[in-house]
């Protein structure tokens, strides 16, 4: 019985070690795949919004 604990101890210790690596690596990769390409979407949008706007006023001042 002792020795049957040890084993699944020393086992579940191994698989841990080596889950978590993966697990991290996962989570940053998600992260890395979700998150960059909203934030250069806003960018994108926030590009576009500047340069519509003095795109605007630059129209507005050759009408008038």
């Amino acid at each position: 019985m002792d020795s049957f604990l040890m084993t699944i101890l020393t086992r579940s210790i191994t698989y841990a070690k080596l889950l978590i690596p993966i697990l991290i690596i996962y989570a940053v990769s998600t992260f890395i795949i979700f998150k960059l390409p909203l934030a250069a979407k806003q960018y994108e949008k926030k590009l576009l919004a500047s340069h519509n706007s003095s795109y605007n006023s630059f129209n507005h001042t050759v009408v008038k």
